[in-house]
């Protein structure tokens, strides 16, 4: 008996980043189910044909989802451990020790899923602020792009080229990699949602709360030299501290320009603000003493959005009255 597949075409994947399989020469992410069979005759031959259950379609293109599956693979934390406290009786004193465990799967899939909404929510905050600054010009790069314009160099990285030559052969995906999988999976649904697109599936959260960026242990490794520390960082609650570090408070006067690329209207200028549409001054904008602020750490990766109070002080597109010129201060 002969087998087929019908009219199935694209890569065929389950929600959970299942690689069910491959078919005809599209270049899309197909969701589904599962797989059926039945049969049929074909010029008086009988034939198993493979059904998926359950398809919705997508706009996803495989190449872009192995990319984001591939980075946040490559940037999150598999292989680390976990410092663990503990305490063990030495004659008549109870006496405390540190003890390295692995870090669990279900952490590491909460961090896979929040790398993954990071970079949407990078690439979408840049579409709201060129919008809001009139730029009129959408930020709208091939995910690889968007990856790079964050500054995240995974490409070098041993898990990165793994899980991208595997991608070959999907059906050969570990636990590990399918939770990186299903994260890219997830990251695009939800982005597809908010354009009013795939209203057949479950509202996708944002696992990575509003973050536009993250760190690994690096930035307790080069605490005092990082550039995120150097420039304000608040750990907004205790439970994203997986690093263990403290927050760092500057002052900046928003109000006196460092140099040039700071400096976004002249001094003296009456400015009109955008978002407040109200007409305000320049010397009255505010100070602000933490540029990022956390908002959930997992597995050994912290991330960070603009803290409010940044936002406040320096993310305004201003107009000046005089000549009606939009002046620009992209914080990427």
């Amino acid at each position: 008996m002969g087998t087929g597949t019908g009219n199935a075409d694209g890569y065929y994947f389950n929600i959970n980043g299942f690689f069910y399989g491959q078919e005809g020469t599209s270049t899309k992410v197909k969701l589904c189910t599962g797989i059926s069979s039945y049969k049929c005759f074909k010029n008086d031959k009988p034939l198993k044909q493979k059904l998926y259950v359950g398809i919705i379609e997508t706009d996803i293109e495989f190449e872009d989802l192995i990319e984001l599956a591939a980075t946040t693979y490559g940037e999150s934390s598999l292989g680390r451990k976990n410092t663990v406290q503990k305490e063990r009786k030495e004659g008549e004193k109870m006496v405390k020790y540190n003890v390295e465990v692995d870090i669990k799967d279900s952490e590491l899939r909460l961090e896979a899923r929040a790398l993954a909404c990071c970079v949407f929510n990078y690439k979408n905050k840049r579409d709201h602020d060129n919008y809001v600054k009139s730029v009129r010009v959408v930020y709208n790069p091939i995910i690889s792009q968007v990856i790079k314009d964050m500054g995240a160099f995974a490409q070098g990285k041993p898990n990165y080229k793994v899980l991208k030559k595997k991608s070959k052969t999907p059906e050969l995906f570990n636990k590990m990699q399918q939770f990186h999988i299903e994260a890219g999976l997830l990251a695009h649904i939800r982005d597809q949602q908010k354009k009013g697109k795939l209203k057949g599936i479950s509202t996708i959260q944002d696992f990575a709360n509003g973050a536009l960026l993250w760190d690994g242990v690096d930035l307790k490794d080069n605490y005092n030299n990082h550039e995120k520390v150097n420039n304000g960082y608040f750990v907004s609650n205790e439970k994203h501290n997986v690093l263990g570090i403290k927050s760092k408070k500057i002052t900046i006067d928003s109000s006196k320009p460092k140099n040039d690329k700071d400096r976004f209207v002249k001094d003296s200028v009456q400015c009109y603000d955008l978002r407040s549409k109200k007409d305000v001054s320049f010397a009255e904008k505010k100070c602000y003493s933490y540029k990022y602020a956390t908002t959930c750490g997992h597995a050994k990766s912290m991330f960070v959005k603009l803290s409010d109070e940044y936002e406040a002080a320096i993310i305004h597109s201003l107009r000046e009255k005089t000549d009606n010129t939009y002046i620009l201060n992209p914080w990427w």
